[in-house]
């Protein structure tokens, strides 16, 4: 936390960067106690979603493991920041845009007398799934016919729709591909920097686990350069 008492992005990312192991741990354990007891109570569709999440986390977590490999750890620390960095910033201002046209959408195609009325399943919810498949370029003609003929005001949902396409698929879509280039870019820059904190984190946390005798045992260098590295430390090396 800053002295302003504001925490930054940074320090969000190195918390649960520090703690996504344990995070993933919590949620695998959750998800794997909810397909149990599914699967007692013969609730076979709940069984099976639960075991799909907890498949997903298990394996997410078995990254931790390939961590330490340089090979692998830069590319896994690039996509960490990608994710809780570039997507955590895009994606609020992308879902507050998509609600906004949505819901403008969905008020032009309520049913009147002077226009074909629109499908009764055509909800809330459903128009802002349409939306979403849209925005990532999903049969982008037949969408906007569809619109066009369910709404009285046709020129303005039309004028709604071509304005959806070109913000999401065009200028937003464009702009999370740059904000991640550039965390690439960043990091590409420095691999060493980027993936040995992480790891010597790491490494510190496994070493708490082991006994004083232990850290003896598995001690590398000698007491002097330990000293010169923590001076107050109460670790001695052989």
């Amino acid at each position: 936390m800053n002295g302003d008492s504001i925490i930054s992005l940074q320090e969000v990312q190195h918390f649960f960067h520090k703690n996504l192991q344990s995070l993933l741990d919590f949620a695998s354990a959750i998800a794997l106690m909810t397909a149990g007891v599914a699967l007692l109570s013969c609730w076979h569709k709940t069984h099976a979603e639960a075991m799909a999440v907890a498949s997903i986390f298990l394996f997410c977590n078995l990254l931790n493991v390939m961590l330490p490999f340089k090979f692998f750890g830069v590319l896994l620390i690039t996509i960490y920041k990608m994710l809780v960095g570039d997507m955590a910033r895009f994606f609020p201002v992308f879902f507050v845009l998509m609600f906004a046209f949505t819901c403008a959408m969905y008020l032009l195609l309520q049913r009147s007398p002077e226009a074909v009325s629109a499908p009764a399943d055509l909800n809330l919810s459903e128009l802002f799934k349409k939306l979403l498949w849209i925005s990532l370029g999903d049969n982008l003609g037949d969408n906007g016919e569809f619109l066009t003929s369910h709404a009285e005001s046709s020129a303005l949902i039309l004028t709604l729709y071509v304005s959806w396409v070109a913000l999401s698929s065009v200028l937003m879509l464009n702009l999370i591909i740059a904000m991640m280039g550039k965390t690439f870019a960043n990091d590409a820059g420095d691999t060493h920097r980027i993936w040995i904190f992480p790891v010597a984190e790491l490494v510190l946390r496994y070493e708490k686990l082991l006994s004083f005798r232990q850290q003896q045992e598995f001690c590398t260098g000698s007491q002097a350069e330990a000293r010169s590295v923590h001076p107050f430390s109460q670790f001695h090396c052989k």
